[in-house]
């Protein structure tokens, strides 16, 4: 059309919001490594060592990373959530303005059921590629350590210990990556762009049928455009 959007937004408005995620999120983690620097460099210096000499690593960093797992990710999402109420009300096509009350609430709750699920659903396909892989062990254990089986028989039993772990660990590979992506679309995804419609306003929207389709179009790739070009 013959009109354009414009953004009125200043980084300094989101400052605020940031710095929480910097306490929560960015400085515990640096912390943590930095307190296990002598950990570190020790593990690296004792390689190719007959006696390695290791040290312990800091208790403490442990409990950073606990606060940031379980603060430092909410407050990030809750300053995704807020950066996107912040940029809408910014944001206008000539008269028409938008107005969001999205909350970082609902979508922290999201992002909580997806872990879970995901939590459970890496428990229950772990176990079942834990017991195929006993299974498949423990039949062909009596072929590889039987005292009267010879090498060709040892052999055999290798190989067809490996057609069965191979295929399992490919099928629940795939298994899991398909399963994340479901999860991913219809507990997260669809939950937190529901609460983001639902939450936003749109003011002057009869201003609408102002904003025309330009009669001297500014670009000719109207039918490169038909093919996805604009992807490239």
């Amino acid at each position: 059309g013959d009109s354009r959007f414009s953004v009125e937004a200043k980084a300094r408005d989101l400052l605020p919001a940031w710095i929480a995620v910097l306490a929560l999120l960015i400085v515990p983690a640096v912390v943590a490594i930095g307190l296990n620097y002598e950990f570190f460099s020790a593990a690296a210096h004792a390689r190719g060592q007959a006696h390695p000499v290791l040290k312990t690593p800091h208790p403490g960093a442990f409990l950073l990373l606990l606060v940031t797992f379980f603060a430092g990710i909410p407050v990030l999402i809750a300053y995704w959530v807020a950066q996107f109420r912040y940029l809408a009300s910014r944001t206008r096509l000539a008269e028409i303005r938008f107005h969001s009350a999205a909350r970082g609430g609902p979508v922290v709750g999201r992002a909580i059921l997806f872990g879970l699920a995901l939590a459970v659903i890496f428990a229950v396909l772990g176990g079942g590629f834990v017991g195929v892989i006993a299974i498949a062990m423990k039949g062909g254990a009596a072929g590889v350590t039987a005292s009267a089986a010879t090498a060709a028989q040892r052999a055999a039993a290798i190989k067809s210990l490996a057609l069965v772990i191979l295929p399992a660990a490919i099928g629940f590979y795939v298994l899991i990556i398909l399963i994340t992506q479901i999860l991913a679309y219809r507990v997260l995804r669809l939950g937190v762009l529901r609460h983001l419609a639902t939450t936003l306003e749109i003011e002057n929207f009869a201003m609408v049928e102002q904003v025309v389709q330009s009669s001297t179009p500014r670009q000719r790739f109207g039918i490169a455009d038909s093919f996805e070009f604009g992807a490239f």
